[in-house]
């Protein structure tokens, strides 16, 4: 076990391996000798099935998570404060996938201030808003506006409901959880109940 101080770069080796490395860019890498597949400040390569690259325990005698917390400020200096604007990205979470010749974006997870809340968003790979949940609980499949607690905006068929069954499958309505209305097919008839 040793630490190595090279030009620029500081790394950590255990039982004849290298472990950790701190670049002259401040970028650390876990697990492999360099940072050559991102620009990223923290890479840590999973190389088989034994563990996960990254794990979160709550240990505490309580209801508390394991927390990930995510910060936005318009700051240019840490420990300095700048209020964050309405639409600011607080968070975001991609997801790539080898091509055969580099990293490709396939999807991002993100959310932004919506006035006082959040928003939530969930992008596809050329970063077209797929679904937005918004600080006011509405849902949004196609617009990132919705102006109803559910609104599907779709050039094609807006939704699908299938049952499983060849001849039976039903839409319910409910108020304060009793049955108001009732759309069903079967086999032979569509059927209207309220």
């Amino acid at each position: 076990t040793f630490i190595e101080f090279d030009t620029d770069t500081i790394t950590f080796d255990t039982a004849g391996s290298e472990r950790l490395r701190i670049d002259s860019n401040g970028h650390v890498t876990i697990g492999i000798a360099a940072n050559t597949v991102t620009s990223g400040y923290l890479q840590i390569p999973r190389y088989s099935a034994d563990s996960n690259a990254i794990e979160l325990h709550s240990l505490r005698n309580d209801v508390a998570p394991a927390d990930l917390a995510f910060y936005k400020s318009r700051s240019t200096s840490y420990g300095s404060y700048t209020a964050a604007q309405s639409g600011d990205t607080i968070m975001s979470i991609g997801s790539y996938v080898d091509n055969g010749s580099a990293y490709a974006l396939r999807g991002v997870y993100q959310s932004y201030l919506s006035g006082t809340g959040v928003d939530y968003a969930w992008k596809t790979s050329t970063s077209t808003e797929s679904m937005r949940l918004t600080n006011a609980g509405r849902l949004g499949i196609g617009t990132d506006n919705p102006s109803g607690k559910l609104e599907v905006k779709s050039a094609g068929a807006t939704a699908v409901f299938d049952s499983g069954a060849a001849s039976d499958g039903r839409l319910e309505f409910e108020y304060n959880s009793s049955r108001v209305g009732l759309l069903a097919y079967h086999s032979d008839r569509l059927e209207i109940q309220t």
